[in-house]
């Protein structure tokens, strides 16, 4: 039974037949995707690999695919080749990683074509050559800081960096972390591709709004005079992944607008601004009413780093807006429910 109160609601049913031929090629290997690099959207690897690159392709002959060649690298500078062995199957698909690391300055493009399926001519060459635009990583100076800011909840929360090899640089396991505590690390890495990894087992990061008892954290990369290289949303679910260069040559690229959070967006009252920047700067907060007027205005006096505990109690339970300004700059904007106890 389906009831409705809508004239353009309805059931729509569709059914197709699909016959299928013996496949008429022998060999015939095909590309089906880019994974990494790749800046799009629809990939869970869309940071970009900056150790291998990940491909998919298909074997679409009538003989067990036992090897392919696989040339790639970035538009414009150098490609490689790879000599794929293995056994796939008539239709079946595999996944490779490419040796190397992926090379690329500001927005490139990335190659990849299949040549000479089990040493033969490909029967249709057409699906061999796929292209895919990627933003390069990022390259930071050693030495790099990670800073973990965790929030009341971190048996949940592990944190792992690691080397092109999959080697671990930096680790702090589950149960090993401390609630409401700042771990900075001081990583001297040497020139290479790393990954950072923060992971969540309960899948509301280091900040969600419903959880208020959980509290907020903060994950920050910085430079080795503590300013800010990075900075990563705390309300990540079940992790956070960073990939990275360095290089001793590369130049700092800092940001060098504030990191600021604000938690609980839902409360009472109670709430604490949490403030992180490279430089001391005049704060002053202003609350405003949904009507764009101000009910709070509060000097935080000159700050570089600090958590500004705050009570908007005497509101009455509506929703606002909570800006942060820096030497007359604003700086930060966000939303606030003030509720009932």
């Amino acid at each position: 039974p389906y009831a409705h109160d809508s004239s353009t609601a309805h059931w729509s049913l569709a059914a197709y037949l699909v016959e299928l031929d013996a496949p008429r090629a022998r060999h015939d290997a095909a590309l089906v995707d880019i994974l990494a690099p790749s800046d799009a959207p629809v990939h869970r690897l869309r940071n970009p690999a900056c150790g291998a690159a990940i491909v998919q392709f298909r074997n679409l002959g009538a003989e067990p695919l036992h090897s392919v060649d696989i040339v790639y690298g970035t538009e414009g500078g150098t490609q490689h080749t790879h000599r794929w062995t293995g056994h796939l199957a008539f239709n079946a698909t595999t996944t490779v990683a490419l040796p190397g690391t992926v090379e690329g300055k500001g927005p490139s493009v990335f190659v990849v074509k299949l040549e000479r399926p089990n040493g033969k001519a490909d029967a249709w060459p057409h699906d061999n050559a796929l292209r895919s635009a990627f933003t390069p990583v990022p390259v930071y100076p050693p030495p790099v800081l990670v800073q973990l800011l965790t929030n009341n909840e971190p048996m949940h929360n592990a944190l792992r960096v690691t080397d092109a090899d999959g080697r671990a640089v930096l680790e702090r396991p589950l149960g090993t972390l401390d609630s409401a505590r700042t771990y900075t690390d001081t990583l001297r890495l040497a020139e290479g591709c790393y990954t950072l990894a923060l992971s969540d087992t309960a899948g509301d990061g280091l900040e969600f709004w419903y959880n208020t008892k959980g509290g907020r954290g903060a994950l920050r990369l910085l430079d080795g005079e503590g300013k800010l290289l990075r900075r990563f949303e705390s309300d990540h679910g079940h992790g956070v992944t960073h990939q990275f260069r360095v290089a001793a040559d590369a130049p700092a690229y800092r940001d060098t607008v504030p990191d600021i959070g604000l938690f609980p967006t839902r409360t009472a009252g109670p709430t604490v601004l949490d403030y992180f920047a490279d430089r001391p700067g005049a704060v002053r907060l202003r609350v405003l009413d949904p009507q764009g007027k101000a009910v709070l205005e509060r000097d935080l006096g000159t700050l570089r780093q600090d958590r500004v505990a705050l009570d908007l109690s005497a509101l009455a339970p509506e929703r606002y807006t909570v800006l942060v300004e820096r030497d007359g700059v604003e700086v930060f904007r966000r939303r606030l429910r003030v509720v009932k106890e």
